[in-house]
C-alpha cells in the first residue's frame, strides 16, 4: 500500500491570519502608529533565521506580519494629528477651502458619493491630509473625473457616528477607509478644475470605461434592464428595481445580483473554453483570461469578492503554465494577504466575510461524497443513460457545492442580517441556469456596444427577454414558503464555535450539523436584556420611543422621522433585533404625520410589529389599517398597564391636527411614563383636567415646542426627567428656560443620542448614546432647583441656575 502523500506546504494560510489578527487588533486596541513598525523591523531577521534553521519554527514568520498589519491600522485610524484633516471638522460645520484629488465617484457619475484626497486648505493655504467625502445629489456638467485635482468651498462636518443602539457605526467605517470628515454645501458645478488626470493611468482608463458603459447603458436600455445591467458588470445597484433586489433579498439569491466569485468562475470558465477550442495553447489562454480577469476586476470596482476570485482562479490557470501545484487553501490565504495588505478595511465588511467563509465552506465540505456520488458507464450503455447520469452528477455536484457555501457564510448571514434562507440549495439552482443566460447576455452586449447598429441591437434583446426571465425565477425563489426567516444575533462567541464546527467536519462530516444546532439553540434558549427599559431613539427630527415592560412584552410609540428615508431599515429594525426582538406586540400611532409614521410601511412590509392602534380614524385610519383608540381605554396585567388620556370619545371640533395625537400613559414596574404625542394648547388643557398623578418620566410634547398652559401642564404633571427627540436645535427656548426654572432635567436625542431609561425603588438611571450617564433620585416628592449633584458626572436633579445649566453641559 502506498503511503499517504505528506500535507502540502501552506505558508501564506498562517501569514494571512497574521494579518487579520493584527488588522483587528489595532482597530479594537486603538494602537497608536510607531512601535509596530519598529517591532516588524527588529523581529523580521531573526524570525527568518529561525525558520531557515528548523522547519518548525516557520510559525514565527507570522510575527513580522502581525507587527505590519497593526501598523498598516493603525495609520489608517490615526493619521498625523498635525495634518489631519478631520480635526478641522466640527458637528455644525465649518466653512473652509480645500484641494485635492478625486479618488472615489459612482460608475458613470451624477448622483452618488465623491471621495476627494485632500493635500491643502484654508486661505492662505496649509497642508493637510486625509480624505473627506462629497455627496452630490446629482449630474453637473463639469463632468469630474478619477484623478482630477479640483478646488471646492463647503462645510466641512465630522463623520456621523452611531446614535442609536444596534445601529451601523457609518463614520468608523468611513475612518477605516481614510475618510476625516464630510463636505456638505460643497458643489462640484462650482468646483474650480486645476488639474485634469492624465489620460493614460490605468485607474483612470478603467473609471472612465465605467462612466462609458453606465452612461450608454442608461441611454439605451430600458431604465429597469439599465438598473440590471449596471449591477451585473459594474457593481452598480443603485439602479436596481427595488421590486428586485427584495425578491432576491427575500429568497437569499442577492449574490446573484452583487458581483462575485460566480461572476468571475462564469467569466473565467468560459473564456478558457472558448480559447481552448479556437486551439491556442497553455500559456496563450492563461494570459488571456488573467488579463480579462484583470479587466473585469477593473470594471467591477476592485470589490472584494471579484479580487478574491480573480486571484483564484490566476493562481489556478497561471500554476500549470509554472509547473507548479495549484492548492486551492494556499491560493485563497494568498488573495485574503493581499487583499488585507492593500486595503484592510475589508476586513470589517460582511462582503469578506460571506466571500471568504463561503469558499472555505466549499473547500472543507464539497469534496466530501464525491466519488460516491459518480456514476460507471459501461460499454454499451445508450446516448440516453450516459447523459442522464452525467445530469444526475452535475445536479449532485451543484446541491453540494451550494450547500457547502451555504453553511459556511450561514453564520455571519445570521448575525449580520438577522435573517435565515432555508431554501438557498433549491433557489441557486433554479435561478443559476437563468442567470448564466442573462450574465452572458449582458457582455455580449457591452462587448457589442461600440459597434452599434444590428450586432449590438440582437444581444440586447437577448438581454431583456433573458432580465425578464431572471425577474420571474426571482420572484418564484421570494414566494416559496419560509423562504425568509429572521432571526436574533447570536454574537462572535457562537460564530467561533460555527467555525471550529466547520474545521471539525473535514475529519468528521457530521460536526457541520453543529452549525445549525449552535444557530438554533442559541436563538431559543439565549435571552437578551430582559429587565423593563424604555428607549427614545434618536432619529433625527422625529418620534419613536421603544417599551419593553415584561420580557415578553414589546411596544413602539411611534415610528417615523423627516430627516431619514428609511427609518426602519436604518434605526427601529436594527435596534429592535440587538434587543432580541423578533416582533413588537403593539404600535401606537399618534396622529397622521410624516415624522411620526414614516417608518409603519416598513415594520409592518417585514412584520415587525403584530398590530397597531391609532387615535386618528375616518380614510387615513383605514388606510393606515389600524384600530381606533379614546380616553380611557387601556389594558392592564399584574406586571403593567397602559390607558389612553386623550383624545376624548367623540371627538372635538377644536380638536384637530397636532391636538388629537393619541395621549398614553404607562406604567410599567413602578415607573409612570408619559406619552402626549405633538398635543398643543387645547390638548394640554384636557390633560391638565384629567391627569390624576405625578410621572416620572415625560416625552415632550411636540417635541418640545412651546404653549401658553405649558407650566401648567408641566406643574401638573411634575416629571422627574423630561426627554425629546428632535432635530439640532430643538426645543424652544421658552421651553428650555420653564423646565430649568421648574428644576426638571431635560435631555434631548440631537446631544445624547438614543436615550435609554433603567430604574429601580430608589433612583432613575438615563444613559445617553453618546457616553452620558444620569442618575435622578426618587425619594424626593418633587424636584427643585436645589437639588445637586455631588458625583462627578452624574446628576440627580437639574439645577435652575444659568451657571448650574453650563456645569450639566460641561459634566456631559
Amino acid at each position: 500500500m502506498r503511503p499517504d502523500p505528506s500535507p502540502p506546504f501552506r505558508p501564506l494560510v498562517p501569514m494571512a491570519l497574521a494579518v487579520a489578527a493584527g488588522i483587528w487588533t489595532a482597530d479594537a486596541v486603538g494602537v497608536r502608529p510607531g512601535p509596530a513598525w519598529v517591532g516588524a523591523l527588529v523581529l523580521f531577521l531573526p524570525v527568518l533565521a529561525a525558520g531557515r534553521l528548523r522547519p518548525s519554527l516557520r510559525v514565527l514568520w507570522c510575527l513580522p506580519w502581525f507587527c505590519l498589519a497593526v501598523e498598516i491600522q493603525a495609520r489608517c485610524l490615526h493619521p498625523d494629528p498635525r495634518l489631519d484633516i478631520g480635526r478641522m471638522a466640527t458637528d455644525a460645520g465649518r466653512l473652509v477651502q480645500i484641494r485635492g484629488r478625486i479618488t472615489g465617484l459612482p460608475p458613470g457619475g451624477g448622483e452618488g458619493n465623491y471621495d476627494i484626497a485632500v493635500d491643502g486648505a484654508g486661505l492662505p493655504w496649509r497642508p493637510v491630509r486625509g480624505r473627506v467625502r462629497l455627496y452630490l445629489p446629482r449630474r453637473v456638467p463639469a463632468d469630474p473625473r478619477w484623478g482630477d485635482r479640483v478646488e471646492i468651498a463647503g462645510q466641512l462636518r465630522s463623520l456621523p457616528g452611531s446614535r442609536n443602539p444596534g445601529q451601523w457605526d457609518a463614520g468608523r467605517a468611513l475612518r477605516r477607509r481614510g475618510v476625516r470628515a464630510r463636505l456638505r454645501g460643497g458643489s462640484l458645478e462650482s468646483a474650480v478644475c486645476l488639474e485634469r488626470c492624465s489620460g493614460l493611468h490605468p485607474v483612470g482608463i478603467l473609471e472612465a470605461l465605467r462612466g462609458k458603459l453606465a452612461a450608454w447603458a442608461g441611454d439605451t436600455l430600458q431604465p429597469e434592464r439599465a438598473g440590471l445591467f449596471k449591477a451585473l458588470l459594474l457593481g452598480d445597484r443603485r439602479s436596481l428595481s427595488a421590486g428586485l433586489e427584495e425578491d432576491f433579498r427575500r429568497g437569499g439569491i442577492l449574490h446573484f445580483l452583487a458581483i462575485s466569485g460566480l461572476h468571475v468562475a462564469l467569466v473565467a470558465g468560459g473564456l478558457h473554453r472558448l480559447l481552448k477550442i479556437l486551439g491556442f495553447g497553455r500559456g496563450v489562454t492563461a494570459c488571456g483570461v488573467v488579463a480579462v480577469l484583470a479587466l473585469y476586476a477593473g470594471m467591477a470596482g476592485f470589490r472584494t469578492p471579484v479580487v478574491r476570485a480573480s486571484v483564484l482562479a490566476t493562481g489556478f490557470f497561471a500554476a500549470p503554465c509554472l509547473l507548479r501545484a495549484a492548492d486551492p487553501w494556499n491560493l485563497l490565504a494568498g488573495a485574503a494577504w493581499i487583499t488585507l495588505l492593500l486595503r484592510p478595511e475589508d476586513l470589517f465588511s460582511p462582503g469578506f466575510g460571506l466571500s471568504y467563509g463561503a469558499v472555505g465552506g466549499i473547500l472543507l465540505l464539497a469534496g466530501r461524497g464525491r466519488e460516491a456520488g459518480r456514476g460507471v458507464d459501461f460499454p454499451g450503455d445508450p446516448f440516453w443513460l450516459r447523459w442522464g447520469r452525467k445530469s444526475l452528477a452535475s445536479v449532485t455536484a451543484s446541491v453540494r457545492v451550494t450547500a457547502a457555501a451555504w453553511l459556511g457564510s450561514g453564520p455571519l448571514v445570521w448575525e449580520v442580517f438577522g435573517t435565515v434562507h432555508p431554501w438557498v440549495p433549491l433557489a441557486n439552482l433554479l435561478v443559476l441556469p437563468v442567470f448564466l443566460v442573462t450574465l452572458v447576455a449582458a457582455l455580449t452586449t457591452a462587448v457589442t456596444a461600440p459597434v452599434g447598429g444590428m450586432v449590438s441591437w440582437i444581444p440586447c434583446e437577448a438581454f431583456h427577454a433573458a432580465a425578464g426571465g431572471l425577474e420571474a425565477v426571482g420572484g418564484l425563489a421570494a414566494n416559496l414558503p419560509g423562504a425568509c426567516l429572521r432571526v436574533p444575533a447570536v454574537g462572535p462567541a457562537v460564530l467561533a464555535a460555527c467555525v471550529l464546527a466547520l474545521v471539525a467536519a473535514r475529519r468528521f462530516l457530521p460536526c457541520a450539523a453543529g452549525v445549525p444546532v449552535l444557530l438554533v439553540g442559541t436563538t431559543l434558549f439565549g435571552s437578551s436584556h430582559p429587565e423593563p427599559r424604555m428607549t427614545v431613539l434618536d432619529v433625527g427630527q422625529g418620534l419613536s420611543v421603544f417599551l419593553q415592560p415584561a420580557p415578553d412584552a414589546a411596544w413602539l410609540y411611534d415610528a417615523g422621522s423627516s430627516d431619514m428615508p428609511d427609518v426602519t431599515g436604518r434605526v427601529i429594525a436594527p435596534f429592535l433585533r440587538w434587543r432580541g426582538i423578533l416582533r413588537c406586540d403593539v404600535l401606537f400611532l399618534s396622529h397622521p404625520e410624516k415624522d411620526h409614521i414614516s417608518g409603519v410601511a416598513g415594520l409592518v412590509d417585514h412584520g415587525w410589529v403584530r398590530r397597531w392602534l391609532g387615535a386618528f380614524s375616518g380614510r387615513r385610519m383605514d388606510r393606515e389599517r389600524g384600530v381606533h383608540l379614546e380616553a380611557g381605554q387601556g389594558q392592564a396585567t399584574p406586571d403593567w398597564q397602559w390607558r389612553v388620556l386623550h383624545p376624548q370619545p367623540g371627538g372635538d371640533a377644536i380638536m384637530d391636527g397636532n391636538d388629537s395625537s393619541l395621549v398614553l400613559l404607562v406604567e410599567m414596574g413602578g415607573l409612570r411614563v408619559l406619552l402626549p404625542g405633538d398635543v398643543e394648547e387645547a390638548g394640554l388643557a384636557r390633560l391638565i383636567r384629567c391627569l390624576d398623578a405625578p410621572v416620572d418620566v415625560l416625552v415632550l410634547p411636540h417635541h418640545g415646542s412651546y404653549a401658553w398652559n405649558l407650566r401648567a401642564f408641566l406643574e401638573k404633571a411634575a416629571p422627574r426627567v423630561a426627554l425629546y427627540s428632535a432635530r439640532r436645535g430643538f426645543a424652544d427656548a421658552r421651553t428650555l428656560r420653564l423646565l430649568d426654572d421648574l428644576g426638571i432635567l431635560t435631555l434631548a436625542t440631537w446631544r445624547h443620542g438614543a436615550l435609554t431609561v433603567t430604574w429601580d425603588a430608589r433612583c432613575i438611571l438615563v444613559q445617553g448614546r453618546l457616553g452620558s450617564r444620569f442618575r435622578i433620585s426618587r425619594r424626593e416628592s418633587s424636584p427643585g432647583p436645589r437639588d445637586r449633584a455631588t458625583m462627578p458626572g452624574t446628576i440627580r436633579h437639574s439645577t435652575g441656575s444659568p451657571h448650574s445649566r453650563r456645569v450639566l453641559q460641561q459634566r456631559e
